[in-house]
């Protein structure tokens, strides 16, 4: 073995064992919310059966992952609701990472494929970095181990936040990799997967539709009540986001279609189920993307050559585009009114989160804003409703450019295989409908219609394509490519804390009340920290003891971490104007002030928390001095 071969080995064994610790951390999560041992059995067993066999835990992931939701209600004992659909991919990754610690074998995919993803896994891995940084600015009442404690181990699977936001295109990414090195050569474990997302679509489409027929029964006119519910009412069980379940199924209906040769029956029933899914979950960019694709498709149908249709082929292939351009004409004409927003208003409002998103772009062009930070440095919206500009606001254009990239490689190597293979046409044809519906929304921010995606785009990069076991050139640009994000990271972490939004942030007061004069304040325990802009020259802080206090209270106060100012507050006395010179060695965006009160003469700080009924302190609005 040469010594290159040993430490790229190495290497690779590392990088493992980290994605094992991190995957472990967020896991742990599970084990610390009251859901009872049934999710976590469910979670745990599938890292077991990924560890033992990473392509058997990609058929589990895939056949189970639609009903993450259904799952975690079925088998929980406790009332926490977690996100148990991250919780499976990350049992899935840990497994997979625990096998590849133990036998660090290089992952097979193609050169220029594997290059890309590996650079957007470090520029994404780069802007978690940054995102945690910032959120410990952000979170000054706690160290960095309680940080991690609280707000990884303990609570990451609960709710949304920047750091889920980020981990979300990181877990996909890396759940396309595993997925195109379980299908490697094989192209038959390829159509086993294919065949489990079909299936396990057609059922998830199946309970949307039973839903609907649920509540119809419950109707005096249950036939009738269905018809009208079925035509109006959207809905979708699995996740809330109806537009981005719209964009699973209009992908799984491409799926299906691929095996209306090798298994017809199964394909056309499979078909109709999720066709309704489509039509059920109400977006009328997937609706359009079934049309439009469809369309296309007739004409590119494995066996058929577009520079040799046979009279037979075009004649049929024609009049099925008359039956689909009828279809759509008769749902423009009759869509049912109030069933979606109003055509003109969405369109308007995608415009302005467009114009929104363009904005940060070209004020952060190459690093972005980092992912679930849209809302807060735009104004506007959570999202841009368009994934491409969304990917380039929030990781910048680099990572766009490599998304972009990456989707182009995994299509063209299913299209190689699409003339011979209907499940390679079917999965070409649901990711362009998918990517079309991206245009117009924001899929693959929705765990439960991102994960599908990236599965099938693993799919498509390794279906019938040659492993790569050179690519000298490609390897090496990829390497540069990461040291120079790995360089530059300290860089964008400084600059990123620097312009932190944090001037209304606070820890240790309460919220804002009201002295009948008008005056604003607010109650102050043993530590509070608040920030201040340092435009002006200096501030005047209005302090007065509160009923929690004792009858002398030495009140210190920080600036930047650093001591600036000492005061006695004694109870009998009224309000005390506290100027503090805003001279600072920090370039932050926004100056720190810290109080710390405690008794003349003691060590510690007093331990009393404030509450918006009262407190050791009042801090009123601090006034800035030029």
């Amino acid at each position: 073995m040469s010594i290159e071969h040993h430490g790229s080995r190495l290497a690779a064994r590392a990088a493992w064992i980290l994605a094992t610790l991190l995957a472990t951390a967020l896991l742990l999560s599970i084990f610390y919310q009251p859901v009872g041992w049934g999710p976590r059995l469910c979670a745990g067993a599938l890292a077991l059966v990924t560890a033992w066999s990473p392509f058997n835990g990609l058929l589990i992931l895939a056949g189970l992952g639609p009903f993450a939701a259904t799952i975690l209600v079925l088998t929980r004992t406790g009332s926490a609701s977690v996100n148990f659909a991250e919780a499976l991919v990350l049992a899935f990754l840990l497994g997979a990472a625990v096998r590849r610690a133990a036998f660090p074998i290089a992952i097979k995919v193609p050169a220029q494929f594997g290059a890309a993803t590996a650079v957007l896994l470090a520029l994404s891995a780069a802007s978690l970095i940054t995102n945690a940084a910032v959120l410990h600015v952000e979170r000054a009442d706690l160290s960095a181990s309680t940080q991690l404690q609280t707000l990884v181990i303990h609570d990451y699977l609960i709710g949304a936040k920047t750091l889920t936001a980020s981990m979300l295109f990181l877990e996909g990414l890396a759940l396309m990799a595993l997925t195109a090195d379980a299908g490697g050569l094989d192209g038959g474990r390829t159509v086993r997967v294919l065949r489990m997302l079909m299936i396990s679509a057609s059922a998830a489409a199946l309970l949307n539709l039973l839903r609907v027929i649920n509540s119809a029964l419950s109707q005096p006119h249950p036939l009738a009540a269905f018809l009208v519910q079925f035509a109006t009412v959207r809905t979708n069980m699995h996740f809330p986001d109806l537009n981005a379940a719209g964009s699973y199924f209009v992908l799984m209906l491409f799926i299906a279609a691929g095996f209306l040769r090798s298994s017809p029956i199964q394909s056309a029933a499979a078909c109709a189920l999720i066709t309704a899914g489509v039509w059920i979950a109400g977006s009328r960019t997937a609706l359009a993307a079934a049309l439009g694709v469809g369309t296309a498709g007739l004409f590119v149908r494995p066996g058929i050559r577009p520079s040799g249709i046979s009279r037979r082929n075009l004649l049929l292939s024609s009049g099925l585009v008359v039956v689909l351009i009828m279809l759509a004409v008769m749902t423009w004409k009759w869509y049912p009114q109030g069933r979606n927003l109003d055509s003109a208003g969405a369109l308007a409002y995608r415009i302005a989160t467009g114009r929104a998103a363009i904005a940060l772009i070209a004020a952060h062009p190459f690093a972005g804003i980092g992912p679930g930070n849209f809302y807060d440095q735009s104004g506007l919206a959570n999202n841009a409703h368009n994934n491409y500009l969304q990917i380039a606001a929030e990781l910048g254009l680099p990572a766009l450019a490599l998304f972009l990239f990456i989707c182009v490689t995994a299509f063209r190597s299913a299209w190689a295989s699409a003339q011979q293979s209907w499940p390679a046409w079917g999965l070409c044809l649901g990711l362009g409908a998918y990517l079309v519906t991206c245009l117009a929304g924001h899929p693959l921010l929705v765990a439960g219609a991102a994960y599908p995606f990236w599965i099938a785009l693993g799919l498509a990069a390794s279906f019938g394509v040659p492993v790569s076991a050179g690519g000298g050139a490609t390897k090496r640009f990829a390497i540069a490519a990461i040291v120079i994000v790995a360089a530059t990271l300290p860089i964008r972490v400084v600059s990123a804390v620097r312009a932190a939004d944090v001037e209304h942030l606070s820890v240790g007061l309460s919220k804002w009340q009201q002295q009948p004069d008008g005056s604003r304040y607010r109650w102050a325990g043993g530590h509070a920290t608040f920030y201040v802009s340092p435009a002006a020259r200096s501030i005047r802080i209005p302090l007065r003891t509160g009923p929690k206090a004792p009858a002398t209270v030495e009140v210190r106060i920080y600036l930047d971490g650093v001591e600036a100012n000492r005061v006695i507050l004694r109870s009998d006395e009224g309000e005390k104007m506290v100027r503090l010179n805003l001279f600072r060695r920090a370039k932050t965006r926004f100056a720190r002030i810290d109080l710390e009160l405690r008794v003349p003469g003691e060590s510690r700080a007093l331990d009393v928390q404030a509450s918006d009924t009262g407190g050791i302190l009042m801090v009123g609005r601090p006034v800035p001095e030029n």
